[in-house]
């Protein structure tokens, strides 16, 4: 009897295999339970024909014979329900059969561990240029994850010209042998052996040009991983023929593309590619791109024999497969350079037999429209695919994740969450610029093991690419509800389990496979030096030789601490010197000596380790064996740079700290914090190695220091221009923002947020530019306010932080206005202050905190960050909501109101749990913190002030009963007749030491602190 369709929409997704037998998730989009049960009778051996979710008579026949040969029961002849589905899909099962059709992100995110192992370990330095691609399959099928890396050959005649990579041999073919993949078996130690030798490459032009796609399948179906290496090669972007591996019944990998590929030498500038069975036959085809409007399908004849044809008209630059609509298929997400050439950003939908037709747009970023790279998880666990995706400025420049939520109905939500982001007005020259840290890959895993599936990220640049730990081994933690938070590789709570290069030194390597949040000392470098250490004692010394330094040097890769220098040495003929540094690393701290020379016919700045004289690294003889060079002072093998190391000192982890100081940023920032040199040596030496360049580069500037041994001298103030250093915490331009420090030498602080109102628009932004928007850099800014003045005249030290953020202090998001990106980043600035302020502010004897107008506002917002510290004083100058302000403010509402809370309030921290109003400075919300020590300025007549003016006074005064202190001046005209200009911010006016009854805020505030 013929059988009809129910067309009960059923979730036959690859995340929902394991369909419960009592109950069956069902969905109303487009979900076609026919696809699905003629994909798994043909899967069992039944023709149902095509697989194109038509029913017919061939697949009526295969269904029926199904039953038959089964025995099953078929509760309804008359109909294919959702019992049919259950019995095709646990026979299927029970085969170990397929049920969906296979798609590479599936595939790639099946491992039962995420190892994230060094960008360029043994062989694989001097075998590629540079792009170490690697991905982390089981190859030999032992249960052990192994990696294979893939790369850029070395060419003999590299001459850089254009813009990419196409200009990298001067503009001519890049010449010279070019090598094969790479790859590392685990061995049951978990150490990896090279066994690069079972791949066999007998082409007459053997190796790859620019591996740019490691695409591994089981392509022959002999249930052993293959490799497909999309080579778009370098020199130009005519590209070059790809590899295609196939395993042997040896143990051997044989490029197999003059037997298995229709057309071997078929050559395009494949920079994407993907794996899937786009035309559902029960095999694994490929999916290529090119610079043309057009895709190249590799459709596999299930033995693993490609045949070429086109299968679409989009040009990009990454692609993915996936069954984005829900009907069964795999759909093709692709992305590219949205600045020009590429099909613009989306999903081409399948048609059933792999052509890939009808297209759907996806949200975009502006100005970070080159996207390299894209995968597909369910994020939200709610049965359809989102999608994330890399995207990159102009030239690589900056990184960022963007994150695409499937709704479900055919529509798209956006999320956008930057990396990394250049100094605004950064233009570069070369995609290979100091600022691409481009995502080269994603992993889907659940990294914290919390439950949820993080967002894993692979790529950051080479060795010494500077903000490479914000990309390489980092990952976006996901907090549910499609919201994360990024984990640097070099977070202590970072729980990525990182291999050490040391276990790639073949057979019986040593080393330990961890995650940072395993290590009291903080990530795998450091434990790996506390291994090579154990049982030794660092050699003992005296702080009396060491200036101690305002703001430690962090470097941020091995997580070592620079906090001291001192016994500077500068050569009389060349431009070098050698000194020793304090270092906190691993849980130690010890004395280290560095040398420093700077090579002009190189414009190279090198920094060097010296593990065997003066006090070594530690004084800790045993790594005296990892020298390799001399340095201007010394002859011999007994210092150590990192483009000089042997491989095997990764042993010991300083290959993180030499790979730390090899970076430009954290050399000049050596010169420019070391308190041994006069200003005019400062001078002359950064004037000869990229001076300009600092301003850009480092994070402080010191204007002018007076030190007795180390310590600065209470007789004299220092003052120091500091920057924010997380990529979160920048003024509204995207420039990072500028802190003022103000040191007397004691042990009390008072720190002072700037006020200067908001923009509740776009069009008020716009005219707050450039004086709100920019970081405050000149020096001593602030220093005369009349506040701040006399807190260093009583000998406070003063961290004064300028508003430039235009948000309160609250915002942590950001709105393109006029095509461009302005950040709202006030929270991030504020946290960042303190937390590089933080040793001193947790020792102070005295901490008071203060702010006015927004800066008042801000302490508020901010209230869980002062709440850190012990028994903190407020000073809060000019806002203050008391009951009856509050209850005209939480009155607010309707179409102006709200687009003012989408502007200013799109993300403000968590514990104002939405209502913005809750978070100002106010006594209940002090009060959620346990503060006591509160000193509010809230001036009858002050501008913001809300409500009746009666309420307004009996509140006030219920305040400053319950707290003892404050000022609210009640009848300012009659006392000045300038007094509506002075009522509102009196920290900074001239009527700070105005006389009062019952004396001037000046006298309160020391009478409230005293």
């Amino acid at each position: 009897m013929q059988k009809f369709v129910i067309f009960s929409a059923i979730a036959l997704t690859a995340a929902s295999q394991a369909l419960d037998a009592q109950q069956v998730e069902t969905k109303g989009f487009e979900q076609h339970p026919i696809f699905t049960a003629q994909f798994v009778l043909n899967q069992l051996g039944y023709d149902a024909g095509r697989v194109d979710g038509d029913y017919g008579p061939r697949t009526a026949a295969a269904i029926s014979e199904f039953y038959q040969e089964t025995n099953l029961d078929d509760d309804d002849p008359t109909v294919v329900d959702t019992s049919d589905l259950l019995s095709l899909i646990n026979v299927a099962e029970e085969a170990g059969l397929r049920t969906v059709p296979f798609s590479g992100f599936e595939h790639e995110n099946s491992i039962s561990e995420f190892l994230y192992p060094p960008i360029s370990p043994a062989i694989t330095r001097e075998r590629y240029w540079f792009g170490h691609f690697w991905s982390n399959y089981d190859f030999n099928n032992d249960g052990l994850l192994d990696f294979i890396y893939t790369g850029t050959m070395n060419p003999e005649n590299v001459e850089v010209t254009g813009e990419d990579t196409a200009g990298l041999c001067g503009g001519r073919d890049c010449e010279g042998d070019m090598p094969g993949p790479t790859l590392f078996l685990q061995d049951q130690n978990r150490a990896f052996i090279d066994r690069s030798d079972l791949f066999v490459d007998l082409r007459s032009v053997p190796g790859q040009s620019l591996a740019r796609q490691n695409l591994v399948a089981d392509f022959n179906g002999d249930d052993i991983p293959d490799l497909f290496i999309a080579d778009h090669a370098i020199g130009h972007h005519e590209g070059i023929r790809d590899s295609y591996f196939l395993s042997q019944p040896d143990g051997t990998w044989f490029e197999s593309s003059n037997t298995h590929l229709s057309d071997p030498s078929y050559q395009i500038f494949d920079h994407g590619g993907a794996v899937g069975d786009i035309d559902a036959d029960g095999d694994v085809d490929i999916v290529l791109t090119e610079l043309a409007n057009k895709l190249t399908c590799w459709i596999n004849d299930g033995s693993g024999s490609m045949s070429r044809r086109t299968c679409g008209d989009v040009n990009a630059f990454a692609i993915e497969l996936g069954d984005m609509d829900g009907d069964g298929d795999l759909d093709l997400v692709h992305s590219g350079h949205e600045y020009g050439g590429s099909s613009p950003t989306g999903i081409a939908l399948n048609d059933g037999r792999g052509n890939f037709i009808r297209s759907v747009r996806l949200p975009v970023v502006e100005d970070w429209g080159t996207v390299p790279e894209l995968s597909l998880w369910d994020l939200d666990t709610d049965g359809d695919l989102d999608i994330v995706l890399s995207r990159a400025g102009i030239l690589y420049v900056g990184t960022g994740v963007q994150v695409i939520e499937n709704l479900g109905d055919g529509s798209y939500d956006s999320s956008f969450y930057p990396i990394v982001t250049a100094p605004a007005g950064y233009v570069a020259e070369h995609e290979g610029n100091e600022w691409n840290n481009f995502i080269e890959n994603f992993r889907f895993h659940d990294v914290d093991l919390d439950g949820l599936v993080d967002v894993a990220f692979i790529g950051g640049g080479g060795d010494d690419q500077q903000n490479a730990p914000m990309v390489r081994g980092s990952y976006l933690k996901n907090l549910g509800g499609l919201a994360f938070s990024h984990i640097p590789a070099n977070d202590p709570q970072n729980h990525v389990l990182r291999v050490p290069e040391s276990l790639f030194g073949g057979s019986g390597a040593q080393g330990r496979i961890l995650r940072n949040s395993d290590i009291p000392s903080g990530n795998i470098y450091a434990a790996a030096f506390d291994d090579f250490v154990s049982g030794y004692s660092s050699r003992p010394f005296s702080l009396d030789d060491f200036s101690i330094l305002d703001a430690p040097i962090e470097l941020p890769t091995s997580g070592a601490i620079i906090t001291a220098m001192g016994n500077l040495e500068i050569h009389d003929r060349v431009l070098a010197g050698k000194y020793d540094v304090i270092i906190e690393w691993a849980g130690r701290e010890f004395v280290a000596t560095l040398c420093q020379e700077y090579y002009p016919q190189y414009d190279f700045l090198a920094n060097r380790l010296v593990l065997g004289a003066d006090q070594g690294f530690g004084g800790f003889d045993q790594l005296a064996q990892f020298a390799t060079n001399s340095c201007a002072f010394y002859q011999g093998r007994v210092a150590v740079g990192a483009w000089e190391a042997d491989p095997d000192i990764s042993a010991t982890g300083l290959d993180a700290v030499l790979s730390d100081l090899n970076s430009k940023e954290i050399g000049l920032e050596l010169i420019v914090k070391m308190p041994m040199l006069t200003n005019e040596q400062r001078s002359e030496i950064l004037t000869a190695v990229g001076g300009q360049l600092i301003d850009m580069l480092v994070n402080e500037q010191t204007i002018e220091v007076a030190e007795v041994n180390g310590q600065p001298s209470s007789e004299e103030t220092s003052s120091s221009v500091l920057y924010t250093s997380s990529s979160d915490a920048v003024c509204s331009n995207g420039e990072p923002a500028a802190f003022h420090v103000y040191r007397t030498g004691s042990d009390q602080w008072f720190v002072y947020l700037q006020g200067g109102g908001l923009a509740s628009n776009s069009e008020e932004y716009l005219s707050r530019i450039p004086t709100w928007t920019t970081p405050r850099t000149q020096p001593g800014y602030l220093q005369d306010m009349p506040a701040v003045e006399d807190f260093l005249n009583k000998g406070y030290n003063v961290a004064v932080i300028p508003y430039c953020s235009n948000d309160l202090y609250q915002g942590f998001h950001t709105h393109t206005i006029r095509g461009e990106t302005v950040y709202f980043r006030g929270r991030a600035i504020v946290e960042n202050v303190i937390e590089q302020l933080a040793p001193d502010l947790s020792t102070a004897s005295r901490l008071v905190f203060g702010g006015s107008s927004a800066g008042a506002i801000g302490l508020g917002y901010n209230a869980d960050l002062i709440a850190q510290f012990e028994n903190p004083y407020l000073l809060v100058d000019s806002f203050w909501l008391d009951t009856e302000s509050r209850a005209v403010r939480d009155s607010w509402s309707g179409p102006n109101w709200d687009a003012i809370e989408q502007f200013v309030y799109a993300n403000m921290p968590e514990q104002c749990a939405s209502q913005w109003a809750s978070c100002f400075p106010q006594r209940t919300h002090f009060d959620r913190y346990g503060f006591e020590n509160v000193f509010f300025i809230w001036n009858m007549g002050d501008p913001y002030m809300r409500g009746d003016t009666n309420a307004n006074r009996a509140s006030i005064e219920s305040d400053l009963a319950y707290y003892g202190q404050g000022l609210s001046i009640q009848n300012g005209e009659a006392i000045h007749p300038n007094y509506g200009d002075w009522v509102h911010g009196m920290l900074f006016n001239d009527f700070y030491d105005f006389p009062l009854e019952g004396g001037s805020l000046q006298e309160r505030i020391w009478a409230w602190l005293n």
